[in-house]
């Protein structure tokens, strides 16, 4: 039997966004990327084959790529954490959220595949542009927020 996979209807959640429209906020393309940049277990052989492994925390550690349409309210939301974190450090509120992917099999199964995550701060401001010849990309403000991830989970 041959195997499908139907995706859409995708779900991202950021707890701490309240009274935005993040789904219609967000732009074109690839609107929200995760990335996990580290190994989540370390190895080293030694003689005759030995084995030594380790977990490594470090690669709990994800990144995450979020394009919001400029002035949204989305985008105010976000840009007003730079002002308390360079106003308040240590006062911050840090990001939690979950992003699910829904996969079908094309016989009326869906499968979620879910990130949940915390500990998100946004890394750096987002870069602007001007260009004259018709960039969309000028519009957009592409958020890098790093933090920990808590769990995955697929569920049927």
């Amino acid at each position: 039997m041959a195997k499908y996979a139907l995706t859409g209807d995708d779900v991202l959640i950021i707890d701490q966004l309240v009274g935005v429209d993040l789904p219609n906020d967000l732009a074109n393309g690839t609107i929200a990327e995760l990335t996990i940049p580290n190994d989540i277990v370390a190895l080293a052989v030694g003689k005759n084959g030995n084995a030594i492994y380790a977990k490594d925390e470090s690669g709990r550690q994800f990144e995450l790529a979020l394009r919001v349409i400029k002035g949204t309210e989305t985008d105010k939301q976000l840009i007003s954490r730079f002002t308390i974190v360079n106003n308040n450090f240590a006062g911050a509120t840090l990001l939690t959220g979950n992003l699910t992917k829904n996969l079908g099999d094309g016989y009326g199964q869906i499968i979620k595949f879910s990130v949940s995550f915390s500990g998100g701060m946004i890394r750096k401001y987002p870069e602007n542009s001007t260009n004259v010849n018709g960039d969309i990309e000028q519009a957009i403000s592409v958020y890098n927020i790093i933090g920990v991830i808590d769990s995955m989970t697929v569920k049927q």
